[in-house]
């Protein structure tokens, strides 16, 4: 899920295959010409002052109101400009919906800084910062605004104006104690705000108050915790959320070719029957949609009565015999058969006219409501409806291992500690991670006893000792990669509050366990240095390597972006080593919105240089050597043999295949480790290759969709014919088709249209 955990975690598994690791020119004036030429340019640059405060008054106000105008899609605006690819990815509605919304940030450090980042990118109304703790040294290893001077001073109060200057559009305020010197707030508070997002251990009684009164007031909350190699994550949207759109994909539509009345049998034995249904063959190799889903059609020729009717999708498919005699069934994958809806199954297909021509079949997204237990309620019971474990993102560990019933335990033994003593267990602290473990054993007896008398109540066979000691003895640690995951987690699901896409729901856990050894590193105690989270897990030697590395960035946009962050925080290269970046492009308007280490100063600048010299104001013991080349053939002279052996790996932030595959190449010519990844608006993938032990890039089959094209493109960026076609036909639809279909609609059976 990250990129310095992949690193982390390739390092420390694999260690024999890395080294590890304006002048201006003055003329002759009168005192007084300087006097008078000051003076004008004093009184301009206050107009232009005035203007500036002016202009983001009125901004932020139309923010907070949630002024449709903002985003007004038939005017070439400065927000459309700064928010044009999240507002292909996400649609427009969501997005003027969002930027009426007011969020909450407790806690900032790792994980509170990277979701205040990811929300004041995102464009919401206001973000308030709440976390009167003064920053100590360590934290600078996963706080990237925090530095020497900031140690002693409240975080939030150092955060605020940092942030506040990634989005103009976005009000950031430090939200105050309610009362002097509490570290806390008032549930009047918290009704200020749409959403409250928590990001550091917080005693338990706390949480569970501030949750019920979110849960019965309608305000999204979401639990956003790390600990050592291990996060946590819950979200809480109310009793009931209704999701519109399930996954955010564009609809599926496909054009027909042919359909006619068949007969299928349903049922088996004494009550088999002949039914007729619709038959279906679509103008290309598959139709793409899964059994049960449900489609309505649209633009039919002939068979008129099939227009705007809705039904299931049941799949064909052909019948044959094995060499050895056996039945066997095979999918035809152009072809389906329509099961029609509950509300037009009285129609008889066989009097529908014949069919001619033309036609669409269009997937329909049925809305999905969701219900959504309190955090008390759920810190006993996190199993849902349907599943059998607590969530976890590696699919083995969730399914052979139930990691995340494990976890879950831990997690809650951690809060019964705090609440015992006031405080997390010590780092490195064997009779803390003893004493964790037994209560973890007392947690899973009650959890039994009350499942024995009826109750809902999460419980295991036996209970992973080792999981619990290992949450424990790092509890009090945080790793970038870990904070940059559950940061950017967090700050999606508030996005989700609105109906598009599905929420997590409600719990899950993850680890990266793989990172540690069967005991505490000797060398791990910390130094008083802004390495001491990592050194605390890794241990010192292994920042010493890490400091030595020499890694080369192609590309550094939005995800080279994150990357030199995270490399920053982890010290690569930052002690005799080097990060080497390099990208041909300049900064636009539009890369603002997500490429947070430029802002709009350097729109037109090199994008190299000016992501190294924010990544040097993070970690000034960085060193960062910039190109401006493209890395294929045609450098082959200054990305030469003796640069490419002087590597240790190399990290691709690229956004297109022949690229990746020039630099893969490299990568195995010269037995470089590449560590791959890649977005596609809200989904992505990452990958770790490494010479001899992994495939390479080329190896990996190629599963694009070719008949897929990407949202964004379509509504923002279409280059080519097919873009075009699809651009117009889907304009035509929304500005000619669907206003006067639902006036008509409206005029002669209201009650339909208000229940679609």
């Amino acid at each position: 899920f990250s990129l310095s955990l992949s690193l982390s975690l390739s390092i420390k598994i694999k260690p024999n295959l890395f080294k590890f690791v304006a002048v201006s020119r003055t003329h002759t004036r009168t005192h007084k010409q300087t006097q008078h030429t000051q003076n004008r340019t004093r009184r301009k640059r206050t107009t232009r002052v005035q203007k500036k405060k002016k202009k983001k008054k009125k901004t932020l106000k139309m923010a907070s109101e949630g002024d449709n105008s903002m985003f007004d899609g038939n005017s070439a605006n400065k927000l459309m400009d700064l928010y044009s690819r999240q507002i292909g990815a996400y649609g427009l509605e969501t997005m003027k919906r969002l930027a009426a919304l007011r969020v909450l940030v407790v806690g900032l450090r790792g994980v509170g800084v990277e979701t205040a980042k990811n929300l004041v990118l995102a464009g919401p109304a206001a973000v308030g910062l709440f976390d009167p703790e003064p920053a100590v040294v360590a934290d600078q290893g996963c706080n990237f605004y925090l530095n020497a001077d900031s140690v002693g001073k409240p975080r939030d109060q150092v955060c605020q104006p940092q942030l506040e200057v990634l989005n103009p559009n976005v009000v950031v305020s430090v939200v105050p104690e309610s009362v002097a010197g509490s570290n806390s707030l008032s549930t009047e508070q918290l009704s200020q705000w749409g959403a409250v997002i928590v990001t550091v251990d917080r005693p338990l009684a706390e949480l569970r108050s501030w949750n019920d009164f979110c849960h019965a007031n309608g305000v999204t909350f979401i639990l956003a915790l790390t600990n050592g190699v291990t996060g946590s994550f819950f979200s809480d949207f109310g009793p009931e959320h209704r999701v519109t759109d399930a996954n955010g994909e564009p609809l599926k539509n496909v054009a027909l070719a042919l359909i006619e009345v068949d007969q299928v049998q349903e049922g088996s034995g004494e009550s088999a029957r002949t039914v007729p249904r619709l038959l279906f063959e679509v103008a290309k190799e598959a139709h793409g949609f899964d059994e049960g889903q449900l489609v309505k059609f649209e633009d039919v020729d002939g068979m008129v009565e099939l227009n705007e009717v809705q039904g299931t999708i049941e799949r064909v498919y052909s019948s044959y015999t094995t060499e050895d005699g056996k039945p066997g069934q095979r999918l035809i994958p152009n072809r389906f058969h329509l099961k029609l809806v509950e509300e037009h199954a009285d129609l008889d297909v066989t009097k529908f006219s014949p069919y001619t021509r033309g036609g669409y079949v269009t997937e329909v997204k049925p809305t999905r409501v969701m219900t959504f237990r309190p955090l008390t309620e759920s810190l006993v019971n996190p199993v849902q409806e349907g599943e059998f474990a607590v969530k976890h993102p590696h699919g083995m560990k969730f399914i052979m291992n139930a990691a995340g019933n494990q976890l879950h335990f831990a997690r809650l033994a951690l809060w019964e500690f705090q609440a015992k003593h006031s405080a997390l267990p010590e780092l490195h602290n064997k009779a803390h991670a003893d004493e964790c473990v037994v209560l973890a054993k007392g947690l899973l007896a009650e959890h039994r006893a009350q499942q024995e008398k009826g109750g809902a109540a999460l419980v295991v066979d036996e209970l992973c000792e080792k999981t619990v000691r290992n949450m424990a003895l790092y509890a009090r640690a945080e790793l970038c990669g870990m904070c940059a995951f559950l940061g950017g987690v967090a700050a999606q699901e508030v996005v989700k509050k609105f109906g598009k896409y599905t929420p997590t729901h409600q719990w899950f856990h993850v680890d990266y366990f793989e990172l540690l050894g069967d005991d505490v590193p000797a060398d791990a105690a910390p130094i008083g240095s802004r390495y001491d989270h990592q050194i605390s897990v890794l241990g010192a030697a292994f920042q010493e390597k890490l400091g030595k590395q020499v890694w080369f960035m192609v590309g550094c946009g939005a995800l080279g972006c994150e990357y030199l962050k995270g490399f920053a925080l982890m010290g690569v290269g930052a002690n005799g080593g080097a990060i080497h970046v390099t990208d041909m492009d300049r900064i636009e308007v539009s890369n603002l919105n997500r490429q947070f280490l430029f802002r709009k100063e350097n729109v037109g600048q090199q994008k190299s240089v000016c992501a190294a010299n924010a990544a040097r104001i993070m970690n000034p013991e960085m060193n960062i050597q910039c190109h401006e080349k493209l890395v294929g053939p045609d450098s082959e002279n200054h990305f030469d043999d003796a640069f490419w052996n002087s590597l240790d790996g190399v990290c691709n932030a690229l956004d297109n295949v022949t690229a990746r595959r020039y630099v893969d190449s490299r990568c195995v010519f010269y037995q470089k480790p590449l560590l791959e990844s890649g977005t596609l608006g809200t989904k992505a993938n990452s990958e770790i290759i490494v010479p001899h032990k992994t495939q390479c890039y080329r190896d990996n089959p190629d599963t694009e969709d070719k008949d897929s094209i990407p949202m964004c493109t379509l509504r923002n960026f279409p280059n080519i014919i097919e873009h075009c076609i699809e651009w117009a036909r889907a304009q035509f639809t929304e500005n000619f088709e669907d206003p006067p279909s639902d006036a008509l609609l409206l005029l002669t059976d209201p009650a339909r249209l208000f229940k679609q």
